[in-house]
């Protein structure tokens, strides 16, 4: 029997009456509340486990302790302790509600959804109680995560037919319009919200989001600068905010927003430590660098955010040796280090997370942080490349397999990072690709790594998978050298190939991203890199038939 067959089979098999406890039970649960309260988990814990013994039965104990093992991280006691507590009492919704959020706490995000729909249709109405609004958001935020923005905006809807004045729920179902495409009903929607509340940040940033989903980008950082004004340091309005201007090409403004920008110092929801808050916390404020001359010191580079933001970074490291740092450190991914150490800037590389306590430096600085640093404009990119590089002989191998096949030879990748939360956007299903594929005269060669590369085994199309053998970017990039195209889509390969300096052809979608700029098809970061843009969102038709037909000419030339 699994998981969710135990909350419901047993709460109906148990689902006779429970005595009350005595007052001396009631007493020991009330102790451990206020335990909880202070966040003295294990003291809580064993005031309600007094509780349990005192009386047996005591389903709200269960609940309570359920809780704390949660907390605790002991999620199968903590599943345990809740589904008896739903045995010995089938209506207590508090029950179903930690089951909940401990399924979510694991990862186990249906079984999460069917505790809270089950807690939606209990009876006597859960909609009656005070908790309402908690079980919808979290539901909703399931939904959203699965992409079922349908069911999330019909939560909505009940939620506000229930508390018609809770902004929260009327600025969520605009995200919930927003996500389904419906974006003038998002835009009213979000106008209702900000004239019950005109004061208020959320909703006009909200109503920003969704112009520059719309390409509406002079309305948007309107509302951006708006809400900011309301409140200065909200998290979510400063990243918008700072993309924004980077992605209009206003670098003097836009890189000192992106550096002071909140997020980068806090994880997903405040949950995680990122580079940035580790590194800040760890060492005081004066050991940051802020581009001073060293007179030959030691400087620490960290990397923060995805493998390609680094890789764009890189180029920037023989410029901090002109700044008198004497000794380069990098602090960096495994798929990254041997690329980083055979850069001549580069003295020696660490590889995360090992701990940093024990290293001798003067300063450290992150490489998101190098722009700014170094005040880079539009036309003072540093866009020599390539500026890494790949062994002769790694080269030589995916070259002397190569030569076994006929024509261009093109490297493909199709797919990003699920986890992302824009990846939908931006990776292309590879069924998508057929215009592509069935084109004479090319040779097509796999550069997909992680889920996306299973897509493989549901279609016909002869395309040479090696990525089996490509341990990290080095090996990567060496395939790459092998070829005579690149064809992908923005993730890190985009920035391999264009560091490397190899021909690459970005697939791009309409709402674009910052370092590709607005319009142009030659962005100024890799010059070996040419972009084909969608015409309108969601539309990879008129992008895969466009460079079908770029790259059947090149094929016919041979």
């Amino acid at each position: 029997m699994g998981f969710l067959d135990l909350i419901f089979h047993r709460g109906q098999q148990d689902s006779r009456s429970v005595a009350e406890p005595g007052r001396a039970a009631e007493a020991a649960k009330n102790r451990g509340n206020e335990h909880l309260a202070t966040g003295e988990l294990n003291l809580a814990a064993e005031c309600y486990e007094e509780a349990i013994r005192l009386h047996p039965g005591y389903a709200e104990a269960h609940v309570n302790l359920g809780h704390v093992r949660r907390e605790q991280k002991r999620y199968a006691e903590s599943e345990q302790l809740l589904l008896r507590a739903a045995a010995l009492k089938p209506s207590l919704w508090q029950a179903h509600f930690q089951l909940g959020i401990t399924a979510e706490a694991q990862g186990q995000l249906d079984e999460a959804i069917a505790c809270y729909r089950h807690i939606l249709e209990m009876r006597p109405s859960y909609l009656e109680t005070q908790a309402t609004p908690e079980v919808h958001w979290r539901l909703a935020n399931l939904y959203a995560e699965q992409d079922r923005h349908a069911d999330a905006l019909q939560l909505m809807d009940e939620l506000i037919a229930v508390v018609p004045d809770s902004i929260e729920a009327q600025c969520n179902r605009g995200t919930a319009l927003n996500k389904l495409g419906r974006n003038e009903e998002a835009l009213a929607q979000y106008r209702r919200v900000i004239a019950m509340n005109p004061d208020m940040a959320t909703p006009i940033h909200f109503l920003g989001v969704v112009y520059e989903d719309m390409g509406q980008r002079k309305e948007a950082l309107d509302c951006y600068e708006r809400a900011l004004a309301l409140d200065p340091d909200h998290p979510d309005i400063r990243v918008t905010h700072a993309l924004l201007l980077l992605l209009l090409g206003d670098y003097e403004r836009g890189w000192a927003a992106h550096e002071a920008m909140l997020p980068r110092l806090c994880g997903k929801d405040n949950s995680a430590e990122t580079d940035a808050q580790f590194f800040r916390r760890t060492f005081t404020p004066e050991k940051y660098w802020n581009g001073e001359p060293l007179n030959g010191g030691a400087l620490l580079i960290w990397t923060e955010q995805g493998l390609g933001d680094t890789l764009m970074m890189l180029r920037y490291l023989p410029m901090i040796k002109d700044r008198g740092v004497g000794r380069i450190v990098v602090h960096c991914e495994k798929a990254l280090v041997r690329l980083v150490d055979r850069l001549p800037a580069v003295d020696e590389v660490v590889l995360k997370p090992s701990p940093v306590d024990g290293l001798r430096f003067d300063r450290h600085c992150s490489t998101m942080s190098l722009p700014f640093l170094f005040q880079t404009r539009l036309d003072t990119i540093p866009n020599r490349v390539p500026y890494i590089s790949v062994p002769d002989h790694a080269t030589q191998r995916w070259k002397d397999r190569l030569a076994l096949h006929s024509g261009l030879k093109v490297g493909l990748a199709w797919g990003g990072n699920k986890l992302l939360a824009k990846d939908r956007q931006r990776s292309i299903p590879l069924v998508k690709f057929a215009p592509l594929l069935g084109i004479a005269g090319v040779t097509w060669v796999s550069l997909q790594k992680g889920e996306p590369a299973s897509q493989l085994k549901g279609v016909d199309w002869p395309i040479i998978d090696w990525m089996g053998e490509c341990e990290d970017m080095q090996d990567t990039g060496a395939l790459m050298e092998a070829l005579d195209l690149v064809i992908c889509v923005d993730t890190s390969v985009a920035h391999l190939a264009g560091a490397l300096g190899r021909p690459t052809w970005l697939l791009n979608r309409f709402g674009s991203e910052w370092r590709w700029l607005l319009e142009r098809e030659d962005p100024p970061w890799y010059p070996s890199l040419r972009i084909f843009r969608q015409p309108s969102p969601d539309d990879w038709d008129s992008v895969v038939s466009g460079a079908a037909a770029e790259l059947s000419t090149l094929a016919k030339r041979g």
